[in-house]
């Protein structure tokens, strides 16, 4: 989706003033950033687009559960190309039915949509240090490369917990893994004792945006068979 030059450029010359703000291309819109976050997004278009998915399907061997639905729906809603978007579903044996406005681009909706979202941080050994459970806070951000990375704030239980097990673990290894595949190993160097971390590994910056939502909404009880997206024609 395009957005406005004429307001990015009024926006540009605000953030300008803060010499930690630029404008990155996210979504076929535009991030401001400040201090490695994601202030706003700027897009433009609240009416359907040609082109744009206006169904999807999702094959599962079961009906999927109200409580699957809602997450789904709240994946959508999070990266819509609409300010206003809709999504009514129709829940069925082995598959679901979306008809949508205002949907994610495909590429998006095939993202968020083809990962339960188990979110996991251990140890070489393979004990759990944390999990998307003990989340409260998650942003998108940048590593001191300008890498795209995802910002993970714990809860204090957990918060110490990691402290106690990074003072234990120091000069070992750890994993951060995404339904079973690895995101990223690192080295503990010193003990973690604020709760606050960053995970690095991740391809994109939208990737990095469509993770912190699924770390937020929680994960899904299933992994769909296939999906199908379908788009508004002319």
């Amino acid at each position: 989706m395009a957005y406005d030059e004429g307001i990015a450029g009024g926006l540009r010359d605000v953030f300008s003033r803060r010499v930690d703000a630029g404008g990155k291309k996210m979504f076929g819109g535009l991030a401001f950033m400040a201090a490695g976050i994601a202030l706003l997004l700027l897009v433009t278009g609240c009416n359907k687009i040609y082109g744009e998915p206006s169904s999807i399907q999702i094959n599962t061997a079961d009906q999927i559960s109200i409580k699957d639905a809602a997450i789904i729906e709240e994946r959508l809603r999070q990266h819509a190309t609409s300010f206003s978007p809709s999504f009514n579903f129709n829940r069925m044996a082995g598959k679901t039915l979306v008809e949508a406005h205002g949907a994610p681009p495909e590429a998006a909706i095939r993202f968020l949509l083809s990962h339960r979202g188990i979110f996991e941080v251990k140890a070489e050994n393979g004990d759990l240090w944390f999990s998307q459970k003990d989340i409260v806070g998650a942003v998108a951000a940048f590593d001191s490369e300008q890498r795209p990375a995802l910002k993970l704030r714990l809860s204090n239980d957990a918060g110490i917990r990691v402290a106690r097990l990074s003072a234990s673990y120091t000069g070992s290894k750890v994993s951060a893994i995404l339904d079973g595949n690895i995101l990223m190993v690192a080295t503990v160097r010193e003990p973690i004792g604020n709760g606050a971390l960053m995970i690095t590994g991740v391809k994109t910056t939208d990737e990095a945006l469509m993770m912190t939502t699924m770390l937020k909404t929680g994960a899904l009880s299933f992994l769909p068979e296939s999906i199908q997206v379908r788009s508004r024609q002319q």
